[in-house]
């Protein structure tokens, strides 16, 4: 090659690499509008508001949706020979999406492994289950249309097919909300359990003639199998089973004053009764092996002493302490409800009682929140357990200079006192880590109580002599609270004039329809760098 083509390709190679590098700079500076505009018009906005069945969904779940449906229904249809070729690819794309749900089971290691939260996990197992259902009717009633003089019930693969179909019909069915949330534990297991059918039924319904359709579905339990044995091995070491280290125990104790004899009304004598009925508890877990966990990361706690059938139950808790060091001890705030929750209660009726435990984890991502100037946590009621290990590691984050943090506003709405109460201890361990700043001497946080009932909550209550925390027997005004932290103006070192605003982050941890409500109005505040998160846990 001569000297003069040499030459010419490297002047074009830089000129190029010149011009990619503007034209990337460019991009870039257009990249925060056009997310800011995906984000008002696709990603907060509801297409079909949240319902006791369905919902919510926002445009851009919908948009997923239905690319997901459309990629299934042309590989489905395109170029088919035969009616009854497109049955045949019906049968095989139900058994590949099927596939999905067997390597995801249980659903918080899916969530761990492909690094999303447990309920966008669970959406996934969701979507992929109806469709592997509709594919899985269309290849029935296809094949029996077309075969339906051939069809012989006495076959055996005919007869599995009948029941494999039956089983999964069985499955989708028992998994709409209105069915499953009376009896989760049932139908946790009873799910299980057909699920297993499911794959035994689908084995002897094919035939030796579908011989790349079995080879598919040994991968599939090959998979299930290796998750399996992973999860077994994880169990076994996280509780120092086959070892000296002894196993996990869990303390269980029941935060809340002491029951008070009133005598009054039955109207008293019933919201006595519902104050006890929310009455939270508290659980210590003692570890075999030093466990290191993020905030907003939660363990899957299991007590087989606790009650008869509490060995085959196993529930997810949000794990309250936070240390940037491996801990030895795990802090829970629970919320009594029914089931394993409301047995846990009870056990601790008449003061702290001890249980060996079981535990995985941890589990769940965590927000990235050090880059935020501004940080509002809104919870109601139990939602606190979300919220105590994000303010605990950007407070000790921030004494470090490692969080950009400079304004903390946490606002806790809590419908009965027993529950600002038993978590006054919490807030107070804010107030005082907050106060522990000796390098920009300075706190940041400020904390805002509403409680609903009861006006004699402020005599009830002790945060300190912080002047920093303040309590509210009203309903609170999330636009103006909102509003104000978007503004900045309670961001006192803030230099309008040679400093430039940072990002904002909302956090929520509350009921449904209050996190609507703050979805709505975060999304008029996005252009003002302000993004709203929905933590892991979140109260009913």
């Amino acid at each position: 090659m001569e000297a003069t083509s040499v030459y010419g390709i490297a002047a074009g190679g830089i000129f190029i690499v010149l011009v990619s590098v503007r034209l990337i700079s460019l991009l870039l500076r257009y990249t925060s509008v056009v997310s800011v505009w995906i984000a008002i018009h696709l990603i907060y906005p509801y297409l079909l508001g949240r319902h006791r069945l369905v919902g919510p969904w926002t445009r851009v779940s919908v948009i997923g949706h239905l690319i997901y449906v459309a990629a299934n229904v042309f590989v489905l249809c395109f170029q088919p020979s035969t009616i009854a070729n497109i049955g045949h690819r019906a049968g095989r794309l139900s058994l590949i999406n099927m596939a999905v749900l067997f390597a995801g089971s249980p659903l918080v290691y899916l969530a761990d492994i492909i690094g999303v939260s447990l309920r966008a996990s669970r959406r996934i197992h969701r979507a992929t289950a109806w469709m592997s259902g509709m594919l899985l009717a269309c290849h029935v009633t296809i094949m029996v249309i077309m075969g339906w003089g051939d069809f012989n019930i006495q076959k055996i693969d005919n007869i599995f097919a009948i029941i494999g179909a039956g089983v999964l019909g069985a499955i989708l069915f028992c998994s709409l909300p209105f069915l499953r949330c009376h009896a989760y534990e049932v139908f946790l297991r009873g799910h299980q359990g057909l699920a297993g059918l499911l794959l035994y039924a689908t084995w002897r319904h094919l035939s030796s003639h579908h011989s790349t359709s079995r080879l598919f579905l040994i991968i599939i339990f090959g998979v299930f199998l290796l998750m399996l044995v992973l999860q077994v091995l994880h169990l076994l070491y996280r509780n120092g089973i086959f070892s000296s280290r002894g196993r996990p125990r869990a303390l269980v104790a029941r935060l809340s004053n002491e029951d008070k004899k009133e005598k009054g009304d039955e109207k008293k004598a019933n919201q006595a009764k519902k104050q006890k009925a929310t009455r939270p508890v508290s659980v210590l877990v003692n570890l075999s092996r030093p466990m290191k966990l993020d905030a907003g990361q939660y363990i899957y706690l299991s007590l087989p002493s606790l009650t008869f059938w509490s060995w085959l139950q196993s529930h997810p808790f949000t794990v309250i302490s936070w240390s940037n060091q491996e801990q030895d001890t795990l802090e829970l705030f629970i919320q009594p409800r029914r089931g394993f929750s409301a047995d846990l209660l009870r056990a601790a009726e008449g003061g702290p009682v001890s249980f060996p435990a079981y535990i995985t984890g941890p589990h769940g991502i965590s927000e990235p929140v050090d880059q935020y100037e501004s940080v509002l946590a809104i919870a109601t009621d139990f939602g606190v357990a979300a919220v105590i290990p994000y303010f605990r590691k950007l407070i000790d984050n921030r004494n470090k200079s490692v969080a950009r943090a400079r304004r903390l506003h946490f606002v806790w709405q809590v419908q009965t006192r027993d529950i600002a109460i038993a978590g006054q201890s919490l807030l107070n361990s804010l107030l005082e880590h907050d106060e522990d700043d000796t390098l920009h001497k300075r706190s940041i946080l400020t904390i805002s109580l509403f409680v609903k009932s009861g006006s004699s909550a402020e005599n009830m209550l002790f945060l300190g002599d912080h002047k920093r925390a303040f309590i509210h027997c009203e309903e609170p005004n999330y636009r103006e609270i909102i509003e104000a932290e978007a503004s900045g103006q309670h961001i006192t070192s803030l230099s309008n004039s040679e400093e430039a605003r940072g990002e904002s982050l909302v956090m929520v941890s509350a009921t449904d329809k209050l996190r609507d409500e703050i979805r709505f109005i975060v999304r008029d505040h996005l252009a003002d760098r302000m993004r709203l998160t929905e933590l892991e846990y979140q109260p009913l």
